[in-house]
């Protein structure tokens, strides 16, 4: 009886494809970034271009923006429009909407630059601005948009606070001396507003600390322009415009 004969031919057939693929499949090219390196700029390209373009929120931290803005809410500020430095990046975007009065800004206080204040844009280059018995006058005349004469509560005033304005008011009158000895919170100026800088004042102007204790605010420190508030109260809503 004869024993069968194994079909080396078959097996050797059978293994034929695998060493087929082995040899066809390509090696990894030489150089080429691993996946994570990759993903990792990848998520770092969309958060710098997410900051370029669109903007980021912002925690309101105190009371001196109410009733516009209350203290706890998240708001939402543009970057794109404004022009200014991108946050965690050494690169500047340009300004593609000069600024307007009444606009709500986000930006980098003069002398503690990791601090960020949002106030209200009052006053651009050119303009004088003042205050008397609580009243905002813009080149001379009190306008509505930027009037918050009602909600300023006269609280004492630090004199220091305001030896900055000596260099840029301007006379204006026969009681002029007696405001020039002893600017208040609420009775100050006129200024001139330098170029390349904005005044800015909470809205309640009682209680906030601004462009006239910290000096005017140059374009180069203005991060971003508020546009809505999205959540208040631990609830989502939609108050526009600021």
């Amino acid at each position: 009886m004869s024993l069968p004969v194994p079909d080396l031919a078959l097996r050797a057939e059978d293994r034929a494809p695998s060493a087929s693929l082995e040899a066809s499949t390509p090696s990894r090219p030489a150089g080429k970034w691993p996946s994570r390196l990759r993903w990792t700029l990848g998520c770092l390209g969309l958060f710098v271009g997410t900051r370029f373009l669109l903007g980021s929120a912002y925690r309101v931290p105190s009371p001196s923006m109410v009733p516009t803005l209350a203290v706890g809410d998240l708001v939402f500020a543009e970057s794109f429009t404004v022009g200014g430095p991108i946050p965690g990046v050494p690169w500047s975007r340009p300004r593609l909407r000069a600024l307007r009065p009444a606009d709500v800004v986000l930006f980098r206080v003069p002398y503690d630059v990791a601090t960020i204040y949002i106030k209200r844009v009052v006053g651009l280059p050119g303009d004088t601005i003042g205050m008397r018995n609580g009243v905002l006058l813009r080149n001379g005349r009190r306008d509505p948009a930027l009037s918050r004469d009602s909600l300023f509560v006269d609280r004492a005033s630090d004199p220091a606070d305001f030896v900055w304005h000596e260099p840029f008011r301007i006379a204006t009158g026969a009681d002029d001396s007696a405001r020039a000895a002893l600017p208040t919170a609420r009775d100050w100026g006129p200024l001139v507003v330098p170029a390349a800088h904005v005044f800015v004042l909470g809205d309640n102007r009682g209680a906030s600390r601004d462009s006239r204790h910290l000096g005017f605010i140059p374009d180069s420190l203005i991060l971003s322009r508020a546009m809505v508030v999205y959540w208040r109260n631990g609830r989502p809503i939609l108050h526009h415009p600021l």
